[in-house]
């Protein structure tokens, strides 16, 4: 292959990778890692692994893990014949609970294709369930309600701010793509050392890990079965895991869309 066809290549395989999947801004990522601001060599390097262990965090998690944002759930998508696998109703059911949360707001119901009223909807902000279509004092079951109306609602959700320990996550991942690639770069990659530290403006003082690579070797011990992209701070992610998706399946939930921010 020649020069050009390689630098092609690498180009198309770039521009297939998702970008701006993560949430952190890399000004914080480069601070705590101690890459001067003014230092942009490594700003798409690291930018890449964010992206890349966030969307990781995202699948394992089967969520969006965002800021807030306005996203639109429509039950009118779900096929009207659709059976809800583990629940015992002859009628259509779904999911009541909105896909993703936690909610910060309901901004529009439309149901059998009036719209009505977002205040007259009732939900539980931390889990997006959905209490009541019709105001206080109206609480029931909404699976069967939400297929058989044809109910689309729009909502913002997400976190306020993102969670401390999901950035610690972020920042343990990315912090070994980081070692390894200044570890690389030094030319101190050969007898299978990594770098445990590395001065960037002198690297010819370095301490020596005599372990692999370190989200391999957590991932490879005794009685631990944890993500190989992500190591052991996978399991920060246990608390986030939307654990109803593996109940019913998709089916079972409206189809989601994002929708932008209302006026204010």
């Amino acid at each position: 292959m020649t020069d050009n066809s390689t630098a092609q290549a690498r180009d198309k395989a770039a521009k297939t990778l998702a970008t701006g999947v993560c949430p952190i801004d890399l000004a914080t990522i480069k601070d705590d890692l101690g890459v001067p601001s003014g230092d942009t060599s490594s700003d798409a390097f690291l930018q890449r692994r964010m992206d890349a262990a966030w969307s990781r965090f995202q699948e394992i998690t089967g969520r969006e893990l965002q800021l807030v944002a306005g996203y639109a759930d429509d039950w009118g998508a779900i096929p009207h014949h659709h059976r809800h696998p583990y629940t015992p109703y002859p009628f259509p059911y779904s999911s009541a609970f909105l896909r993703n949360y936690p909610v910060a707001s309901i901004t529009k119901i439309t149901a059998n294709g009036a719209d009505g009223d977002p205040a007259s909807v009732l939900f539980v902000a931390e889990t997006g369930k959905l209490v009541s279509l019709s105001g206080p004092g109206f609480a029931s079951d909404l699976g069967g309600t939400l297929i058989s109306m044809q109910t689309r609602i729009e909502y913002q959700a997400g976190f306020d701010v993102i969670p401390a320990d999901l950035y610690d996550a972020l920042l343990g991942v990315v912090t070994v793509h980081w070692q390894q690639r200044q570890t690389s770069q030094s030319g101190l990659t050969a007898g299978g050392f990594n770098a445990s530290r590395i001065s960037i403006t002198d690297v010819g003082q370095v301490d020596l890990d005599p372990s692999p690579n370190w989200l391999a070797d957590q991932s490879s011990r005794a009685g631990k079965v944890p993500d190989p992209l992500v190591g052991i701070y996978g399991s920060v992610l246990d608390t986030y895991t939307d654990y109803r998706t593996l109940i019913g399946g998709p089916s079972s939930y409206a189809a989601t869309t994002k929708v932008p921010a209302p006026p204010p």
